[in-house]
């Protein structure tokens, strides 16, 4: 079974889910918009319609993931991950953006299990 995932790219919206305008972002269901790497990754971050991948709930996410200081950008708001080696959080695209690696284990159970590590240099 194949989906087309249809998105928007704005260069002028954030995601409210780290500090970066633009990149393919989709609407949230509270009527803002969200990054979709930042949806993948942010635990309980979930598309409400899991087909059509749209729109995406961003008021299920885990509340410890809010308002976290990122390493990087060093801002408090969205939504942050922890890394797994050094406990640092970080938002997904800052991540993306810094080198971390995102690591998806083989999927064997109910939740999907994502592990990230800063690459230290």
């Amino acid at each position: 079974m194949s989906y087309l995932i249809l998105f928007c790219y704005y260069e002028t919206q954030m995601c409210c889910m780290c500090p970066m305008f633009g990149g393919p972002l989709k609407r949230t269901s509270d009527s803002r918009w969200a990054h979709i790497l930042c949806t993948l990754m942010v635990p309980g971050a979930t598309f409400k319609d899991a087909i059509n991948k749209d729109p995406i709930n961003v008021l299920t996410i885990v509340a410890d993931s809010i308002n976290k200081k990122c390493c990087f950008c060093s801002q408090d708001g969205g939504a942050c991950l922890k890394c797994n080696q050094c406990n640092n959080v970080f938002h997904p695209s800052c991540g993306l953006a810094t080198g971390a690696t995102f690591s998806i284990p083989v999927y064997t159970s109910e939740e999907l299990q994502v592990q990230y590590f800063l690459n230290k240099t």
